[in-house]
């Protein structure tokens, strides 16, 4: 493919290949510049179900107008090779990103919030991701999130309407009779079991991420799939906190909810998930001000936490506590003196770094 010419697109390099196709740098020589190209292979082009699919990705995407979801250019086909061509995004994946030790409270959130927001953004269109996970997440050279990569996703027009094009469809790490697709580090349990999935699986998603952002270490690490599936189906992991000290111990509650095993029982939506993940990033900050978050290109105040996380609820108990302490002391005068009763509000911090890239299960 290298110097090859697709209509008026000049192939330079090979940037990476998947179960539905491979993807090329390429030069637009009308526009002159850089594009991404994803090609399906000619092999499985003939494949109606394949094709749809191939072809479902690029509607999906090219629905989507978010700052952190990869944009597309157009859709098109030379000599019975369907493509299509994308914005080249030029950076490192989340999992290259992700130090060994984990990332620091305040850069977790600061990913964190805009993948979910991209995440509820493709929600909002009735998508349905499906196969979210660190290399599926870029970070460009400037510092912008990109979520890349819907060829599995479900797109749902209403309530009862959706493509269906699942039968006989290669993933990455997990093939079926066409019930159950995704990567399978990252899948939920009712999308390893072959049952219908919403949103909430999503969340699941995010959830195993975040864990993984958080700690450098996948929740359910195993020697083989047969045994990642059993972890994800059975095993509830240690709280993150518990895995790497120094977290605050709300965190460990929010991907705890996003990692339920009931659907129900995680955050019914993107949004909400986002938005929590805002108040926790203001609660962060000791002075009492509230940050500025970037979300979906726009600037916004993180909304003050409307439910106050355990550690915080631990720290005001003890506080209280020790403010009666000094009512009684107070009140025992001079009959019986006591030293100066000193207050001290001890705030959660951690100074995390490493350079040591993440050995990660599903890339």
């Amino acid at each position: 493919m290298i110097g090859r010419t697709l209509l008026h697109y000049e192939i330079v390099r090979k940037l990476g290949a998947g179960g539905m196709g491979e993807v090329w740098l390429a030069r637009d020589t009308k526009l002159d510049r850089e594009v991404a190209i994803k090609v399906l292979a000619k092999e499985v082009a003939a494949d109606r179900e394949r094709l749809e699919r191939f072809r479902r990705e690029a509607r999906a995407v090219a629905a989507l107008n978010h700052p952190n979801i990869v944009t597309i250019y157009s859709v098109e086909e030379e000599d019975g090779v369907p493509f299509f061509t994308m914005e080249y995004v030029e950076g490192s994946t989340l999992s290259e990103l992700i130090p060994k030790d984990g990332l620091g409270p305040a850069r977790l959130l600061d990913l964190a919030i805009r993948i979910a927001d991209a995440v509820s953004a493709a929600h909002d269109s009735g998508i349905t991701h499906r196969d979210l996970k660190p290399g599926n997440i870029m970070v460009t050279n400037r510092g912008q999130l990109k979520v890349l990569d819907f060829g599995l996703a479900r797109v749902s027009r209403g309530e009862t309407k959706q493509i269906r094009t699942e039968s006989h469809l290669e993933t990455d790490f997990l093939t079926s009779d066409g019930a159950i697709l995704g990567t399978t580090p990252y899948m939920s349990p009712e999308q390893l079991k072959g049952r219908p999935v919403d949103q909430r699986s999503d969340i699941f998603s995010l959830g195993t991420i975040l864990y993984v952002m958080a700690t450098g270490r996948h929740p359910f690490m195993a020697d083989s799939s047969a045994e990642v599936i059993s972890s994800i189906l059975t095993h509830h992991p240690p709280e993150v906190h518990e895995v790497r000290h120094g977290l605050p111990d709300f965190l460990g509650g929010v991907i705890s909810r996003c990692l339920a095993k009931n659907p129900d029982d995680r955050y019914p939506s993107a949004r909400g998930l986002a938005d929590e993940l805002e108040d926790l990033r203001g609660s962060l900050r000791s002075d009492g001000a509230q940050p500025t978050v970037v979300v979906g290109g726009r600037t916004k105040r993180a909304r003050p936490a409307l439910r106050r996380p355990a550690w915080a609820l631990g720290a005001a108990a003890a506080l209280a506590a020790t403010v009666a302490v000094a009512v009684l002391v107070i009140g025992r005068g001079a009959a019986d003196p006591a030293p100066p009763l000193k207050l001290l509000a001890v705030v959660p911090f951690a100074n995390l770094t490493g350079d040591a890239e993440l050995d990660h299960l599903a890339d």
